[in-house]
């Protein structure tokens, strides 16, 4: 008979310092990481505010000890029972009834040990002694290898960011960090199952199944069923199985199929395979059940005059990549719960983006990432964890932990549709050619190359990211990390000539683009205080943005390049609460300029993914979205222009070229309106014409000459607006605007002036702003200018369908706004802009 028993309750931990004084003992979480337990019994201050991460460092260098007892009942098999850790942090010794059962040296991977000899019936003690880091490392030459960031962290497999990085501090934590459980199956179990799709035909999609077991002891039965997303079965097949041949494998058709598509695509829809072993007499043995997509992906690179594209095809349809990098959303990743990743992944399909790449320096995210991805139909690229360094390749124990972490992966993962690119690393091979004898070379010929190929040929493998080109981070071939505000001459420039800058990018495929900017002030207040923000010297501004001492010049940290960029284009602010606005709006203009550009080049280009998407602490650099889920500046920015259908003004020299671009697998057909004002609010020249866009492209509809709009050389006061009112296409839904947004049925705007930001005059404009509440969650705001108003911000902590957008003289907006995890709020709405007349 089978047993399983939850070990997850009733653990204590006891901290032992370097001189043997004790920590504790306090009650333990498990899932969790000995930091938020400190931090919970109150024997650490909270590192999440202002720089007291400083005054928690010591906890790196205790030993932690976490025990716990349960009772296994008499008469139960114990020859098969093991003892199973989803995931220790990091360094482990596992001991049961004081016998040593097992021991981890690998945060990423499961751990199952053979307990048979050390249970005991009836009540039983288990301990896990986690070693500190710098004990760990006291043998190791931690000057042999060149590590960004960190020396130390090769040598330990666990994530690498919160080493220290150059956008979270160091926070290197200890934990039964996944569920822990101890199971009997005596007579077997299912090791693992996966399915394929092979091919996809007009009627029919042949895919491939493959079930392992282990453990038998004679022979059984599988019985396998599909079931179609509706529940109802369209496959079902029973087959034996023996201990000699314990993997079985086979082929099956699909009538009619109902594809997994990326968001904004089609719908992503979910199969249920079903696996259930039994004994030749027919008792059950074990099950499990994964949800699956019948999809194809493929990367498609066409030669041509200047290298070759690299756009990811699914299901034989082209995608443009719209979104950023998924970092870690803790420093103890234990933290994060199935809420916190609904909420991130689904703002991130709000904002009409569509892919993500999990970074090589954090983890391999938990079931309830995967499962939320798949759900949502959100693409996902993941490098295998290894990021910015030089790793002991050139010893025996780093490769053979390579490959059994490598193989854990790819098997735990391989269903999941939306995983759709592997990568080998992150930027070990940066700025080498092929033949270069660079980091990561051997790993990826001994480990990733192989694995992949034998574990999972279904979807793309690439040895490392940037890849291709010469060197490797080239614009005209692979994917590319590159930014237009992140080059040396820019950032010690004037920065007059950052329009240009984008314009000048070529990427063909932009897996990491660096653009920073500041949380909303309601956040950097839950980080520090109203003095710190305020404060010229900018202490825990530096210590909350961290510095990359690796960018090519020391004259200013990534702060101080911030503020420089905001003054450079928006002008200097004694007012620190409108140099925070500033500050924010930096990453808007970039990021919304950015995915405009790139989306017009389509598909010389085919994807722009921001670093970094998400926060793992509470920053005020890099992420689209901050830690506390709140959307930044860079958020809206990057929601506007990535909104399926898309109305975009060009700069070409004396003239503007009005596109329009749609990246839906349907024709879009609508009326293109441009008209140009001054700020003041007199409207001169107009035009409109009707525009058919075809499925999936971008289309130049018209260009006008700039003088003849009032764009004439230092005319400060002068604005154009191009506007796309799309004509019905059966499908809009009146009573649900952000669903219309999401299909593209919903109109567009663009708005152009020549000057830089801050010379662009605009007179006081009056706002008014109505409140108009659906429940105590949502509701909408009706906002209306008298003139131009330049920068209007909704600073209310909520969730918006827009913020931080310019309107025409008169015009009036109504924005669509929801609560985070259903808080109330009955507040007085906080609307303004940069030249409003408070």
């Amino acid at each position: 008979m089978n047993e399983r028993i939850d070990l997850n309750d009733n653990w204590i931990v006891t901290g032992i310092r370097p001189d043997g004084q004790p920590v504790g003992p306090f009650e333990g979480t498990v899932p969790g990481h000995v930091h938020t337990d400190l931090l919970r019994h109150g024997l650490i201050k909270d590192p999440m505010w202002r720089d007291q991460a400083l005054e928690c460092q010591w906890v790196e260098a205790c030993e932690w000890v976490y025990e716990t007892e349960f009772e296994w009942p008499s008469g139960r098999d114990r020859a098969s029972a093991q003892l199973c850790f989803e995931g220790l942090d990091t360094i482990a010794a596992v001991y049961l009834n004081d016998s040593l059962v097992g021991e981890a040296d690998n945060m990423f991977i499961p751990h199952a040990f053979a307990v048979e000899h050390a249970l005991q019936p009836g009540v039983n003690r288990l301990k896990v002694r986690f070693t500190p880091i710098p004990t760990y490392l006291e043998d190791k030459d931690t000057g042999k290898y060149v590590s960004l960031f960190s020396q130390d962290r090769v040598y330990v497999r666990r994530m690498q960011c919160t080493f220290g990085w150059d956008w979270v501090h160091r926070l290197v934590s200890y934990g039964i960090w996944r569920p822990v459980y101890i199971e009997a199956k005596p007579a077997g179990r299912i090791a693992h199952s996966w399915v394929r799709t092979l091919a996809i035909q007009e009627e029919a999609a042949t895919l491939a199944w493959e079930v392992e077991a282990a453990g038998l002891t004679q022979d059984g039965a599988l019985r396998l069923e599909l079931a179609a997303p509706g529940g109802e079965s369209v496959w079902s097949l029973e087959t034996e199985i023996d201990p000699s041949q314990p993997v079985v494998k086979g082929e099956l058709t699909v009538e009619q199929p109902q594809l997994w598509w990326p968001t904004g695509y089609g719908e992503p829809a979910l199969y249920r395979f079903s696996v259930s072993l039994s004994s030749s007499a027919g008792e059950a043995l074990d099950a499990r059940s994964d949800a699956i997509g019948i999809r194809t992906v493929e990367v498609e690179q066409i030669p041509d005059e200047r290298g070759s594209s690299f756009t990811i095809v699914v299901n034989g349809e082209r995608i443009f990549a719209k979104g950023g990098n998924w970092v870690p959303a803790d420093p103890f990743p234990s933290a994060v719960t199935a809420e916190r990743y609904a909420h991130l992944l689904q703002l991130l399909v709000d904002g009409h983006m569509n892919m993500l790449r999990v970074w090589g320096g954090g983890t391999y995210e938990l079931p309830e990432f995967w499962r939320t991805c798949d759900r949502l139909g959100i693409l996902v690229s993941v490098d295998f964890m290894m990021a910015c360094a030089e790793y002991p390749d050139d010893e025996p124990w780093f490769i053979a932990a390579m490959k059994t972490e490598v193989a854990s992966a790819i098997k735990r993962l391989r269903n999941h549709p939306s995983l759709v690119l592997w990568y080998g690393d992150n930027e070990l091979a940066m700025n080498n050619n092929e033949e270069d004898d660079y980091w990561g070379k051997r790993v990826c010929a001994e480990v990733t190359t192989p694995l992949c190929a034998e574990l999972d040929p279904s979807r793309p493998f690439f040895p490392t990211s940037p890849i291709y080109g010469r060197p490797f981070n080239s614009q005209d071939a692979g994917d590319c990390h590159v930014s237009p505000w992140y080059e040396v001459d820019f950032l010690l420039g004037d920065m007059r000539d950052y329009r240009a800058r984008i314009r000048e990018g070529r990427g063909r495929f932009l897996s990491e683009s660096a653009i920073p900017g500041s949380p909303p002030l309601s956040s950097l207040l839950k980080m520090m205080t109203m003095a710190d923000v305020a404060d010229e010297q900018a202490d825990i501004w530096e210590f909350r943005t961290k510095d990359n001492p690796y960018n090519g010049q020391d004259e200013l940290t990534h702060y101080r390049l911030l503020e420089k960029t905001a003054a450079a284009l928006f002008g200097e602010s004694a007012n620190p609460l409108e140099k925070v606005k500033k500050m924010e709006y930096v990453q808007y203009e970039f990021e919304r300029m950015q995915i405009e550009h790139y989306r017009r080049r389509k598909y010389d280009s085919s994807g722009v993914l921001f670093w970094m998407y998400n926060d793992c602490w509470p920053a005020s650099g890099w992420s689209m979205v901050d830690y506390y889920g709140y959307p930044k500046a860079g958020y809206y920015g990057a929601k506007r222009a990535s909104k399926p259908v898309m109305i975009s003004l060009e700069d070409r020299g004396d003239e503007l070229g009005v596109w329009v671009v749609n990246d839906t697998l349907t024709e879009r057909r609508g009326v293109v309106r441009v008209r140009a004002a001054t700020t003041a609010g007199a409207f001169g020249a107009s035009w409109e014409t009707e525009a058919v866009i075809p499925a999936n492209e971008a289309a130049l509809i018209h260009t006008i000459v700039k003088r003849d709009w009032g764009l004439t050389e230092g005319a400060a006061n002068a604005v154009v607006q191009a506007i796309w009112e799309p004509q019905s296409t059966g499908s809009d839904s009146p009573g649900d605007p952000e669903t219309q947004d999401q299909q593209g049925d919903q109109g567009d705007s663009a708005i152009f002036f020549d000057v830089l930001p801050k010379e662009l005059v605009c007179p006081p404009a009056k706002l008014e702003v109505e409140c108009v509440r659906h429940d105590a969650t949502s509701g909408r705001l009706v906002i209306r200018t008298d003139v131009y108003a330049r920068v209007v911000a909704i600073e209310n902590e909520l969730l918006l369908a827009d913020n931080y957008f310019d309107l025409m003289p008169g015009e009036t907006k109504e924005v669509a706004y929801r609560t985070q995890a259903g808080i109330e709020w009955n507040s007085t709405p906080v609307v303004t802009c940069w030249n409003d007349t408070h």
